[in-house]
């Protein structure tokens, strides 16, 4: 008998008759594909397993041997196995086998491994996209336990994090708004928001005439049933339906370019994605003129009469007595800027 006919004998027997240990388990099926170069699909078809199991078992027989070691010897459960599973790193998770112990949850391994990276179904992620991270030279990394889709150069997103959130407050003030700010955290968003008092826009609400065409229109989607269980000509109604009631409810629930040419808007961005709160500016009201108006018994055409004839017969006067207008007209100015000045006649006037 070959060695991999060996191997093959002893695992299907044991395997039978469960005599093997979870870790003997995982190790033959290790020798099966790495050493006997057995497929993953013919290992699932020849122990009645699926492929995806196979892969899982395989990556439970690829940890680092110091905890493949505390595992087979019962020192870790095999959920905390798993977790350190999840990461293909053996570096990484020797690392994070340090710094948990024997005693870790998988809780707490995963936390571990996952330090400074993101899952792809992040809010992070969607905003600056999976194609970006990958353009700037991103790992990408299956954990086959969880299901999940790691990033493992979370440094990448931070830097993708502050070019996106610059072009998303440009391009928000390019659709209209007179001032748009961005707040690294929800408190100093928050703080910032309740500044504005009552003048926030929680949305642009439909009026009474369209919020009545939106609820019509849901009754009618409502009432055809499950669009897979209807027939291409239902199904062909349901989508109009669905369309005009999508366009209505946009339409109606978008600022103007008044709106956003007389308001302000702020966002932050948080776990669930970006978060935002919308204002209008304040109203500057007018000052009313409290300057008491003079009262006139007389027209200003008759007013502007006046001083033209006031002004001839003072420039005759100061042709004719040019030093007495000039000394006149020096200390009336003197005695209107407030300043100390000399009485030049030694005679009272009756008027000046």
């Amino acid at each position: 008998m070959s060695k991999k006919q060996a191997i093959d004998v002893s695992l299907t027997a044991n395997l039978v008759t469960s005599a093997m240990t979870p870790a003997d388990q995982y190790t033959a099926f290790h020798k099966l594909h790495h050493i006997e170069n057995v497929p993953v699909a013919e290992i699932a078809k020849r122990y009645y397993v699926d492929s995806p199991t196979v892969n899982r078992i395989l990556k439970l027989a690829s940890l680092a041997k110091p905890i493949f070691e505390a595992f087979k010897k019962g020192g870790i459960t095999l959920d905390v196995a798993k977790a350190y599973a999840g990461c293909g790193d053996a570096d990484r998770q020797l690392t994070a086998f340090k710094t948990c112990g024997v005693n870790a949850t998988a809780h707490s391994v995963r936390l571990a491994l996952r330090e400074n990276t993101y899952l792809a179904d992040s809010a992070c992620v969607a905003f600056v996209t999976l194609d970006a991270y990958v353009e700037k030279g991103g790992v990408v990394e299956e954990d086959l336990f969880e299901e999940k889709t790691v990033l493992l150069n979370g440094e990448i997103i931070d830097k993708l994090m502050v070019s996106a959130i610059e072009a998303h407050t440009q391009s928000l003030m390019e659709q209209g708004w007179s001032q748009v700010t961005y707040y690294d955290s929800r408190q100093e968003y928050y703080d910032a928001s309740q500044k504005q008092g009552s003048r926030i826009w929680q949305t642009c609400k439909p009026n009474k005439k369209h919020q009545a065409k939106l609820d019509s229109l849901s009754k009618r989607i409502e009432k055809m049933g499950y669009y897979w269980d209807l027939n291409e000509k239902q199904r062909s109604t349901y989508k109009k339906l669905e369309a005009e009631y999508k366009a209505l409810e946009q339409s109606v629930s978008s600022f103007s370019d008044e709106d956003m040419n007389k308001g302000i808007c702020l966002w932050y961005f948080d776990e669930s994605g970006a978060q935002y709160g919308t204002y209008a500016l304040p109203v500057q009201k007018s000052k009313p003129d409290t300057k008491p108006k003079e009262q006139r018994d007389y027209s200003e055409s008759f007013e502007r009469e006046v001083l033209a004839a006031s002004g001839d017969a003072l420039m005759e006067h100061l042709a004719l007595n040019p030093n007495v207008v000039t000394t006149a007209m020096t200390i009336a100015a003197l005695e209107c800027a407030q300043l100390p000045c000399v009485n030049f006649s030694m005679k009272p006037h009756g008027r000046r």
